[in-house]
């Protein structure tokens, strides 16, 4: 269905890929910098910004993986009635095809609805890069699905042509998808990556060399990857390869010998963080100096393979953060920035708001310079999800359950992240039920049982409450659907509406 409407971009291929004059850049830079100076003004950060300089210079990069499926807007119409409310939204969205699961999504991006004129996709891809680049982090990390045309090759070319159009040293981090693209020859993918080498956005390590981070490279013999590796240096693109292996303790010693380092997608539960492997089993090829890229999720559910994992609210992003802060990787991989049919996006979101897109900052920044934000303001974020989640408890006796994965148990947790500028008490009340506990200044965490209705959290200090939310979302007692999706908010930022799946 999502065919039928077309690709105005590929009209304007030329133009966001940079190469083309006459494209109003400077407008539709200004336009998605205004949407995003106004979404996120210097008021709503509870902790100190470092300066952009300061963050660039940084020996440690960030790359958020973009997912290029999933695009601000398909149609330019209102949340309320574009293709993700009306399709990916609805249980009966895209023929029924997803009926048996409740729908494709459980949230959305958050996008400017209707935008003027006919450059909006130009304005939305740069909105994309300028929330990225807000966050501190130096670039996308685009998974390429297609090569010189279709609907997914134009929404990476967007990308490099708006990253080049802010000037603000945004680069685009190439991450070939070996799994969908395994029918694709070693020439046919050179011939495409020479095209995006010489792009300014295309990331390059000091040296001058194009560095690659294909995902799943083990679909392809090593042989593979070093004649692409070959192709582009004939070319006259001089490369690197960082694999993003889905099982690296099997690949590993195979591929070492041609890579310039390694990554593995990572783990979506907690107790599987701290006791993966995978970088000792790299370092101990390359030695302790090896370059790494450390995998960050938030929570990964997937109602179209009906499965899931338990992320115990933020705490599966907080500990992979605090791994690679821990053991000093060179780069971070956000996984990720938008992929919707796996909820591992922190882009704002109708479920999410800012919650992962504002910790994402806190957490980057503590990545590239080595010590916490200082908090300037208390606030108070929050996380839990729609329903009393028990799997295999689908309301509709035709659903197919989702599956755990994992492990984990399932909760169900209400979670307060309290950023304090000091001491404080945090309290949690649900109905007649208060859990509270005093805090030290920094980033704080509570939790207690979810129950249903609409928790409500609070900062306390000397007696009186200094900071307040009432959760934006009620904890249901008769879903609709499985849900397993935690959703979240914060006392710093007004809530925005999105035509969420919840709101049907």
């Amino acid at each position: 269905m999502l065919a039928a409407l077309g690709s105005p971009l590929r009209a304007q291929q030329g133009a966001l890929a940079g190469s083309a004059t006459g494209f109003p850049w400077d407008e539709v830079v200004a336009a998605a910098r205004n949407f995003v100076s106004q979404e996120s003004p210097d008021s709503v950060w509870p902790f100190e910004r470092a300066g952009a300089q300061e963050l660039a210079k940084s020996e440690r990069k960030v790359f958020l993986h973009y997912f290029t499926p999933f695009p601000l807007s398909f149609d330019n119409k209102p949340l309320d009635d574009d293709y993700y409310r009306r399709q990916y939204l609805e249980r009966a969205g895209e023929n029924g095809k997803f009926a048996h699961v409740g729908g494709y999504l459980r949230q959305r991006p958050l996008g400017g609805g209707t935008l003027p004129g006919k450059h909006w996709q130009a304005v939305n891809a740069t909105i994309d890069v300028l929330r990225a680049e807000r966050l501190g982090a130096d670039g996308f990390g685009v998974d390429l699905q297609q090569l010189d045309g279709g609907r997914y090759w134009d929404n990476a070319t967007a990308l490099f042509g708006a990253a080049q159009a802010t000037r603000t040293g945004f680069r685009i981090l190439i991450e070939p998808d070996t799994d969908i693209m395994k029918a694709i020859s070693a020439e046919q993918l050179v011939q495409s990556l020479v095209r995006l080498a010489h792009h300014p956005s295309a990331y390059k390590l000091p040296d001058g060399r194009l560095l690659l981070a294909p995902f799943a490279p083990e679909e392809r013999p090593v042989a593979y990857w070093q004649a692409v590796l070959d192709g582009l240096a004939k070319a006259g693109v001089p490369s690197a390869v960082l694999p993003v292996f889905n099982n690296l303790r099997a690949y590993a010693e195979t591929f070492a010998p041609i890579c310039y380092g390694m990554s593995e997608w990572g783990n979506r539960d907690p107790a599987s963080v701290d006791g993966d492997p995978a970088i000792e089993v790299w370092r101990k090829l390359k030695g302790e100096r090896a370059i790494w890229m450390e995998a960050i999720a938030p929570q990964d559910a997937q109602p179209k393979t009906s499965i899931f994992w338990e992320s115990l609210n933020t705490e599966l992003f907080r500990r992979c953060w605090m791994k690679a802060i821990r053991e000093k990787a060179q780069y971070a991989h956000v996984i990720t920035w938008n992929d919707y049919s796996e909820a591992t996006e922190i882009e704002p979101s109708s479920g999410t708001q800012f919650l992962f897109y504002d910790l994402s900052a806190y957490f980057i920044s503590w990545f590239k310079l080595g010590r916490p934000p200082r908090i300037i303001r208390d606030a108070i974020y929050y996380c839990h999800r729609r329903q009393i989640f028990v799997p295999g408890s689908a309301p509709r006796p035709d659903d197919k359950p989702l599956k755990l994965l994992g492990r984990g148990p399932v909760q169900n947790r209400v979670e307060m992240i309290a950023l304090l500028t000091r001491p404080a008490t945090l309290e949690i009340r649900q109905g007649d039920t208060v859990q509270r506990s005093d805090a030290p200044a920094g980033l704080a965490v509570l939790d207690a049982p979810a129950r249903f209705g609409r928790p409500i959290m609070r900062i306390l200090r000397d007696g009186k409450t200094v900071a307040e939310k009432v959760s934006d979302w009620e904890i249901a007692d008769h879903p609709q659907a499985e849900d397993p999706l935690y959703v979240g908010g914060s006392s710093n930022r007004s809530f925005v509406k999105g035509g969420d799946w919840h709101q049907k």
